[in-house]
């Protein structure tokens, strides 16, 4: 198993929503703005980039759902 990539991570979550075309390219910058800030303040509470990145997507895509 690779080293976890946030970028790359990051990158692929926006293509696959980006693929469904349901979404504007603002929406998706406001999705990507709330996904990085939640990270960060995970991140900051210990949490490793990539948990954080599990944790935030999944709060995300709760959101993205509406």
């Amino acid at each position: 198993m690779g080293m976890f990539n946030l970028e790359n991570s990051l990158a692929t979550w926006r293509k696959i929503l980006e693929s469904n075309r349901i979404f504007l390219t603002e929406d998706l910058d406001e999705l990507e703005r709330h996904l990085r800030d939640q990270i960060v303040a995970l991140v900051e509470e210990g949490m490793s980039p990539e948990d954080a990145f599990r944790v935030a997507r999944r709060e995300v895509g709760q959101y993205g759902e509406l």
